[in-house]
């Protein structure tokens, strides 16, 4: 009676192969055929288990590289930037002397012939041969109320008498003074007003437009700005708007010339840039 055998051990083959010739292939492969089988299974196992890890690693992987990538995007914005504040040299600075004032004229009393003239207007103010005689002042085809200087100028010397009112007096602005003109706190103070209140235009953002805008006006001697001008423009909307942020700025502190405050001319550049 054949006792049990394990099927898996390597009993069977002996019994198989009992008075035969076990050098032939057969009994080796059948002798060894569970290890085999054994091994075969084992990789086959280590293979799934890693093709599972490189998955999970690589869904996890990638997951984290999406989140980050959204991250990136929402945090990316759009900024504007406002730099090289200092103003542009002229290629020839020349210093511009005001406007020498008219010289100061001797009074004068106007004296007008006497003629009979039914139509001359009631206002006409004529002097009388008496007030002529005992007034001080030069006779002239005109009243002028003169200087008591002793260098004051005869207008009866001059070839034309060009009388000038204070409100008539308009100075022109100086392209370089002595002492420029500046915004109050500094060019640092000056950048934070603009990059506080500049706002890129939508347009200009959707078609990516950007460069610099240069802008000159006029410092008044009060310091007012007045006479905003486009020198170099990038858009209309972007030069609109450099504009409607210098309308807002408070008053500066005015150039001066001799002392003096005077109206200057000053350039202002903006660079609207964008940002990726």
């Amino acid at each position: 009676m054949v006792k049990d055998i394990n099927l898996t051990s390597t009993e069977w083959c002996d019994i198989i192969f009992e008075g035969k010739n076990k050098k032939y292939g057969a009994y080796y492969l059948r002798k060894t055929s569970s290890k085999r089988h054994l091994k075969a299974l084992m990789i086959v196992v280590i293979t799934i288990i890693v093709a599972v890890l490189l998955m999970v690693f690589g869904a996890k992987l990638k997951e984290a590289f999406s989140k980050s990538s959204e991250d990136e995007s929402i945090t990316e914005a759009v900024k504007m930037t406002v730099v090289d504040l200092e103003t542009p040299k002229p290629e020839q600075q020349i210093v511009q002397e005001p406007t020498p004032p008219p010289p100061a004229l001797k009074a004068a009393i106007k004296f007008t012939a006497p003629v009979i003239d039914k139509n001359a207007p009631e206002e006409e103010d004529m002097k009388t041969q008496e007030e002529v005689t005992k007034s001080d002042a030069i006779v002239f085809s005109k009243n002028i109320e003169g200087s008591d200087d002793p260098n004051a100028v005869d207008p009866n010397t001059l070839d034309k008498v060009v009388e000038v009112t204070a409100e008539q007096v308009v100075q022109t602005p100086f392209t370089v003074a002595e002492v420029m003109p500046g915004y109050p706190g500094g060019e640092k103070e000056l950048m934070k007003f603009l990059n506080e209140n500049i706002k890129y235009p939508a347009v200009d953002q959707e078609n990516g437009t950007q460069g610099l805008a240069v802008l000159r006006f006029v410092v008044g001697a009060d310091g007012s700005i007045s006479d905003i001008k486009v020198m170099r423009s990038i858009s209309p909307t972007c030069d609109a708007e450099a504009i409607r942020v210098v309308k807002l700025m408070k008053k500066w502190i005015p150039g001066r010339q001799n002392g003096k405050p005077v109206p200057v001319f000053y350039q202002l550049p903006v660079r609207f840039r964008l940002e990726n």
